[in-house]
Order: C-alpha cells, then sequence, then structure tokens
C-alpha cells in the first residue's frame, strides 16, 4: 500500500505512469486546465533537465553506466551536486554550459497485471486533477 500523507510528488515526462506521487502531463490536453498544467509542469520540468545536463558535462562519467553497488549510487549523484554547486558558488571557470535540448521520453504503455495498479493509477489521475485545478485557479 502506498503512503503519500505529505501530498509531495516527482514530475515526470510521459514515460511514467501517473500515479499520487508522480505527476506527469496529460497525454491529449483537452482543456484549458490541462494545457495550462502541461505548460507548467514542462517549465517546471526543465528545470532539473537543465540541472541533470550541467551535472553530467561536469561530470561525464555520470554519462554513463555507473557501476557501483546500488546502494551507493545516491550517495555518489548527491557528492556530484554538492560539488556542482559548490563549484556555481565559486565561479568557477567551468561554468559556462551550452543551453540543451531537453527531449520528450517517448510515450510507454503503462501495464497493470494487478488491479492495485489501476487503483494506483485512478487515485494518481485524481490528484493530478486536483492540482491541475488549483493551478489554474490561482495563475
Amino acid at each position: 500500500m502506498y503512503s503519500n500523507q505529505e501530498r509531495v510528488c516527482l514530475l515526470g515526462d510521459s514515460g511514467y505512469a501517473v500515479t499520487p506521487w508522480m505527476l506527469t502531463p496529460f497525454q491529449n490536453p483537452a482543456t484549458n486546465i490541462e494545457r495550462y498544467f502541461n505548460k507548467v509542469h514542462a517549465r517546471e520540468r526543465v528545470i532539473i533537465e537543465r540541472c541533470f545536463g550541467q551535472l553530467k558535462r561536469r561530470f561525464p562519467m555520470l554519462k554513463y553506466t555507473v557501476r557501483l553497488k546500488t546502494d551507493r549510487i545516491c550517495r555518489y549523484i548527491m557528492c556530484g551536486f554538492i560539488l556542482h554547486n559548490c563549484a556555481k558558488f565559486l565561479n568557477d571557470a567551468y561554468e559556462h554550459f551550452q543551453e540543451i535540448d531537453v527531449e520528450e521520453a517517448p510515450v510507454m504503455p503503462a501495464l497493470y497485471a494487478e488491479p492495485n495498479n489501476a487503483a494506483i493509477r485512478r487515485r494518481g489521475i485524481q490528484f493530478r486533477n486536483e492540482i491541475a485545478e488549483v493551478m489554474y485557479r490561482q495563475r
């Protein structure tokens, strides 16, 4: 059973299934609310995509397969972000990065072998709809 009591979530591209903890864009936005949500979602998600791009250019080892034990990968990546932020704070000469084009990931069909997965997806859709309506009202 999932628990998202804090009502926090991640922003994912359309390659992910919508869940209460992973907000993805509407596949075929039909309303102004859905189009507005997709616009804001893309604008916010591109920030982290650029950040990942900068990090991979600063530390090319992150472009390729990370050959570490699974329990060490998060620390490894976190260290990269810390060093990257320190370098930015110190005005490191390697700060001039080229802009990257963020490509939308191909849409992957979501497979739901268990009824519970369908229920999670329904809750995710409901949560995304609630967020989209609040965002549209507050624009």
